[in-house]
């Protein structure tokens, strides 16, 4: 019998986690796919609530889900190899690209369409997120090492390319469009009558 289900087997071949900028009509400005899976991840899941104490008992003031806090960290490694975008790199420069393209470039830009995107493929988790903070560690011991460490909030649910705002903002305004079919209906009808009618 196997230790976990087929599903399951295959998410968690697909580990690695992306990173991608989107700029103005969600045009992907710069994705970069993790070389190598983060050692660590933390996701704080907050909520919006407040307990009170008081003589007279307990309060609770629920405003509902709060904002995830997330940080990873890691390293990008040093051998040089294909990353899961096709580009050859070592860790030196997959480390390059992560914190100048990725972080610098977007908390640098004063463009409010550009967004960007987490995707954690293999827990299924993906979000819009606002970056924070980002850390390099260089140690003696490990010269060839970039280890990071990367902060950031989530600000609303995703799915791969897309958020859910974006899917659900159509842009089509319903009412109209059912005011519009339904003139369309009654001028048909008509029309097949005054065909009728003419012989």
């Amino acid at each position: 019998m196997a230790l976990v289900s087929n599903a399951t087997a295959r998410l968690k071949k697909n580990y690695h986690q992306t990173f991608e900028v989107h700029g103005s009509d969600n045009k992907v400005v710069v994705r970069h796919t993790l070389l190598l899976n983060p050692q660590s991840l933390t996701q704080a899941e907050q909520a919006k609530t407040s307990v009170t104490q008081t003589l007279g008992g307990v309060y609770v003031t629920d405003f509902g889900e709060g904002l995830q806090q997330i940080t990873i960290s890691g390293t990008t490694g040093y051998k040089q190899r294909y990353n899961d975008d096709g580009e050859f790199r070592d860790g030196y420069e997959e480390f390059k690209h992560f914190r100048n393209e990725v972080y610098r470039k977007f908390v640098k830009t004063n463009d409010p369409d550009y967004m960007m995107f987490w995707y954690n493929w293999e827990d299924e988790e993906y979000y819009r997120i606002q970056p924070t903070a980002f850390r390099l560690q260089r140690s003696v011991s490990e010269p060839l090492l970039y280890r990071y460490e990367f902060s950031f909030t989530c600000l609303n649910e995703a799915v791969a390319g897309y958020t859910s705002e974006d899917i659900l903002d159509t842009g089509l305004d319903f009412v109209e469009l059912g005011e519009t079919l339904s003139g369309a209906v009654s001028g048909a009808t008509e029309a097949v009558n005054f065909l009728i009618s003419s012989g």
